[in-house]
């Protein structure tokens, strides 16, 4: 079996998710795939756990908590812990949501470590970073695979690149890509119009529903951010780069006149996401949970009236991203949307995301990918699928 060194950055529960499946699939990967893989490297904030051969993963929880007492190695240093003489080929995971780490990518790459991406602030960087970043991966034959950031277990970017490697021309990006904002909006203005399976559904409180989806896990990873928009312009820009386009970056309708949120509301979401700790883990009495439904309960009103407004319509409000390339153009916006216009779109009810893809080849139908759009288990086995994937191209 192919030996491969690995470092995993940031341990967060995808973090932890990816372990675990290098823990439970180590045998079988080796046995049938013929890779060998050896966690080698684990760093998190103020804790660094490396060892020459493999950490034991039986044991990895002691060998993490002792790792609290050793000293850290800086980023700058990390490839130097993580190659090793008789290690033919490395790879680090980046878990982490962090600018710092991500800048770090082409330094890795540069010595010949391959690089797996969970953190959208590599991918949506300024595009000077990012395509010195793929420059180096191109220049050193290195693996740069941060596919996980714009549509989560969706294989959106292996279907673009396989479009684009085919001759296919890609025209048009559209979908929801924000499990935020999709669990947000389907609450706050569901489609009821005959639909059997939604009939009778009534909205609930803007505040209600954003602590309904910091219960539900869509926060976890980015805090408050995507009711800004941000974190899905994130993964448009990322998208805009995968079909060849040079986006700075995208553009959303904060601030602007007519946006989601008013400015006042803007100002509150951005103060509560400072410090911001609710997850999943947070249970029915927690009160940050309870001041955070407050303080964005002003702002209910307005929101609900804009939602009843839609449904009068016969239409709901949902968060749409475009990635136009004969425009050249990447937007996301919070929209009024019909059955008429979208049945996909409008049906979509919490924790989805739904991408559809128009090209030369498939103008009429474009393809459409839906699945499930958050959770740490999916997300880790994404990367993992990355990291077998990397693998095999060793042999």
């Amino acid at each position: 079996a192919v030996p491969i060194s690995v470092g995993i950055i940031g341990v967060g529960k995808v973090g932890r998710g990816v372990i675990d499946l290098i823990r439970t699939e180590h045998e079988r990967i080796k046995k049938e795939l013929h890779l060998d893989l050896r966690l080698r490297l684990v760093v998190d904030v103020g804790r660094t756990l490396v060892k020459p051969e493999r950490i034991s993963l039986e044991n990895f929880d002691q060998e993490w908590e002792e790792a609290k007492s050793a000293k850290d190695i800086p980023l700058s240093q990390l490839h130097e812990a993580l190659l090793g003489t008789h290690y033919p080929h490395s790879i680090v995971i980046d878990c982490t949501a962090s600018e710092t780490v991500a800048a770090q990518h082409k330094v890795w790459l540069q010595n010949s470590i391959h690089v797996i991406s969970a953190n959208r602030k590599a991918g949506s960087a300024s595009l000077e970073q990012f395509e010195a970043t793929l420059a180096m991966s191109e220049e050193k034959n290195t693996h740069w695979s941060y596919a996980v950031t714009a549509g989560g277990a969706l294989p959106s970017m292996v279907c673009i690149q396989d479009m684009l490697n085919t001759g296919d021309n890609v025209r048009r990006l559209e979908g929801m890509l924000s499990s935020t904002m999709d669990h947000v909006l389907s609450a706050i203005s569901p489609f009821n119009v005959g639909v059997d399976s939604q009939a009778g559904k009534q909205p609930i409180k803007f505040s209600e529903a954003v602590v309904a989806a910091i219960r539900g896990g869509c926060t976890e990873a980015i805090g408050l951010e995507d009711l800004l928009c941000r974190d899905i312009a994130r993964k448009l820009t990322i998208l805009a780069r995968s079909v060849r386009m040079q986006v700075a970056e995208t553009k959303t309708c904060e601030g602007e006149d007519g946006s989601f949120l008013s400015k006042e509301a803007q100002e509150v979401v951005l103060r509560l996401n400072k410090g911001f700790s609710c997850g999943s883990h947070c249970t029915q009495d927690c009160t940050k949970c309870a001041e955070i439904a407050a303080a964005l309960a002003p702002f209910d009103e307005e929101l609900a009236q804009r939602a009843a407004k839609a449904r009068a319509d016969g239409m709901c409000l949902r968060c749409v991203g475009v990635v136009d390339v004969e425009q050249d153009l990447a937007r996301v916006d919070v929209k009024e949307i019909s059955m008429a216009e979208d049945p996909n779109i409008c049906m979509c009810d919490g924790n989805t995301v739904l991408l559809k893809i128009k090209s030369d080849r498939s103008l009429s139908h474009p393809l459409t990918l839906l699945g499930p759009g958050t959770g740490a288990p999916l997300i880790a086995g994404a990367v993992f699928a990355d990291l077998l994937r990397i693998g095999q191209s060793f042999h």
